[in-house]
């Protein structure tokens, strides 16, 4: 098991595969970033991962999380006990980037 933690979902319509592209971008305890998108594949890097940085740059280190109100304090909590956990309460309730 790892200690990455989902920070956001992208979904592109510029994707090479049939249908749109859903892109996930991942921190580890070390704050290094990764992404789902073929461009990371290749390059280590991306717009994904770019947005990402920028947004933990404006918000002081931390990322910027956008939950559903539908979320209550104990879901929370719940999640953030494991890494599929919050991967799952990002995916639920958390906001999807169009790009």
């Amino acid at each position: 098991m790892s200690d990455r933690r989902l920070l956001q979902v992208f979904i592109s319509s510029k994707s090479d595969n049939p249908g749109p592209g859903v892109f996930e971008v991942s921190t580890d305890p070390d704050k290094n970033l990764t992404c789902t998108c073929p461009g990371f594949a290749a390059k280590s890097s991306c717009k994904h991962t770019a947005l990402v940085e920028r947004k933990i740059e404006v918000s002081g280190g931390v990322y910027p999380f956008d939950f559903s109100e539908k979320v209550t304090a104990d879901e929370l909590k719940r999640a953030m006990e494991t890494e599929e956990g919050f991967r799952q309460l990002v995916i639920m309730h958390g906001k999807i980037e169009v790009y």
